[in-house]
Formats: structure tokens, C-alpha cells, sequence
């Protein structure tokens, strides 16, 4: 459908691909900031690990990992993604170097983590599933239905 000259609707003027996209942006930063705060978790304990940072005046900070992991664990619980753009620049407004880092692990997780190919053949392999499965329930329960009312 839509390929093959069907009309396929937008969503508020946005292709149905791009309507998914967004979606799709959404979950990139949630599993980016999630795959951060894993690489994090392993560094928060030792706290006296400083991750020497600069600051924007050029002077040297240090700011545990600890910090990190706690300022991005919290963002996540308290700020719901969904819009990925939006709630990164939350998240550099808290902590830019973080917000950084989990804006450069989406593109990394989009481009090389993320296998496109099997999301490509579990969706529709998944609808024929569900469509069976919904069809069965709704002949089950017609049926039901018919032998009640005769």
C-alpha cells in the first residue's frame, strides 16, 4: 500500500514515514541516554574518579562520575522523551558534556547499533501475527455471541 499508487494520509501534513521518525527519534535518545547511564554505572561507584572536564571559560572542573550518572538517572525518571530534540536540550541545559555524550550515542546507536534490517522484518512478520490472532478472538467471541442469542 501507498507504493503502488494508494492513497496514504499524512499526519498533520507529515509523511507517515516521518510521522514514524519522530517516534523513532524519540526512542534513539531514550536508549542512548540508557546505554550512557549503563557506561556510567560502571564508573559511579568509584567516586573519586574525576572526569576532568573544561568549562565554557577554559578552567578546568572535575566532576565525578558519580555526578554524571546521578544528573542523567534523574533526568530520565523525571523527564519523559517525547521528542527527542526537546528533551536533549533539557538535558545540556542541566549538563552539556552529558547532554553531548548522549547526543553523539544516538547517532552511533542509529547508524551503527541499531539493526533497521530486523525491525524491517519483525513489524510486518508481527501484524500478520496479531492480525490472525485478532481475527480468531473476534470469530471465538461471534460464535459465543450466535449460540447465546438463538
Amino acid at each position: 500500500m501507498g507504493s503502488d499508487g494508494d492513497f496514504v494520509p499524512s499526519y498533520g501534513g507529515r509523511s507517515p514515514e516521518r510521522f514514524a521518525a519522530g517516534f523513532l527519534d524519540a526512542f534513539m535518545t531514550q536508549a542512548a541516554a540508557r546505554i550512557v547511564l549503563k557506561q556510567l554505572e560502571g564508573l559511579a561507584p568509584s567516586s573519586s574518579l574525576a572526569l576532568g572536564e573544561v568549562d565554557l571559560d577554559g578552567g578546568r572542573t572535575t566532576q565525578r562520575a558519580g555526578d554524571h550518572y546521578t544528573i542523567l538517572k534523574e533526568y530520565l525518571e523525571d523527564e519523559a522523551c517525547r521528542d527527542g530534540r526537546q528533551w536533549l536540550k533539557g538535558l545540556m541545559q542541566k549538563d552539556h558534556l552529558l547532554g553531548v555524550r548522549v547526543a553523539e550515542a544516538r547517532v552511533a546507536y542509529a547508524t551503527e547499533g541499531f539493526q533497521w534490517e530486523v525491525l524491517q522484518g519483525m513489524v510486518p512478520a508481527q501484524m500478520h501475527e496479531d492480525n490472525g490472532e485478532v481475527m480468531r478472538e473476534m470469530m471465538m467471541m461471534s460464535s459465543i455471541d450466535d449460540g447465546i442469542t438463538e
